[in-house]
């Protein structure tokens, strides 16, 4: 038997409200349900695998093959228990190593550089330009 290949998705998540990681969880589960019913949810086969708090942020794990469902579910999900959110998928990749590492500073356009909160917890700020406009 094979074994399965997986994918990490990192997610920010934006709200209006703290969302827990149980109901991101849920939600996720749920939409993906609703998407693609449960055969498509056991093909995916998405799992949160950490959640941060404080940076909004969750480590999504699923199929490599769900990956392109799994995208377009995060895109569809606009709220969760009663509270506005949007999901933005700020990197995809085969290991959480690879990943983290990827999403460092050298890894985004020479033109640009990141706002320092931004870097430090993937922050709602938008890039700014290396003369220092910031870009909306």
């Amino acid at each position: 038997m094979n074994k399965r290949r997986l994918r990490y998705l990192l997610v920010k998540i934006l709200a209006e409200k703290a969302i827990t990681d149980r109901a991101f969880s849920l939600g996720l589960e749920t939409a993906v349900e609703h998407l693609f019913g449960h055969v498509g949810l056991v093909e995916i086969s998405p799992r949160v695998v950490s959640y941060n708090h404080e940076r909004s942020t969750a480590l999504v794990r699923c199929s490599a093959e769900g990956v392109q469902k799994l995208r377009a579910t995060l895109a569809l999900i606009t709220e969760m228990e009663n509270n506005r959110i949007a999901a933005f998928i700020l990197g995809v990749s085969g290991t959480m190593r690879c990943l983290r590492q990827r999403l460092s500073i050298k890894c985004f356009p020479e033109s640009r550089r990141i706002d320092s909160s931004l870097a430090r917890g993937f922050g709602t700020r938008a890039f700014v330009s290396s003369s220092g406009n910031r870009n909306q």
